[in-house]
């Protein structure tokens, strides 16, 4: 089977005296796996892997949102580096490859997540 996964964003801004866009990204991809992760975990100070079920097991595309109304949360894939920050109420579509890391600012957060095998 083919196209089993459609995404979208859009992304709207307007500033008095800036320059305005609205822009709007749809993709459909092909699946291979046919596992799914939608869960919630608390992500503490320090370094945490993501736990999901084990029958996931190549991490695919995956939305992640940050369900804390005042800290930050990092996301990365190495327990070191952090490229994705969250701010409260963020949220963000990617594709991962391996192990997802998170760490909270400043106090522990509540990050949710749903996760498509590649």
């Amino acid at each position: 089977m083919a196209n089993e996964l459609t995404y979208a964003a859009t992304l709207n801004f307007a500033k008095s005296g800036s320059n305005s866009i609205a822009k709007g990204l749809t993709d459909t991809i092909d699946v291979a796996g046919a596992y799914v992760a939608d869960a919630q975990q608390l992500i503490g100070t320090v370094d945490e892997t993501l736990t999901y079920p084990a029958d996931l097991a190549t991490v695919g595309m995956c939305i992640f949102q940050n369900l804390d109304a005042t800290n930050y949360i990092e996301i990365g894939n190495d327990g070191s580096n952090y490229p994705i920050r969250l701010k409260a109420g963020e949220f963000g579509i990617f594709r991962f490859n391996g192990t997802i890391h998170a760490k909270a600012n400043t106090a522990a957060c509540k990050l949710g997540f749903t996760i498509i095998e590649a």
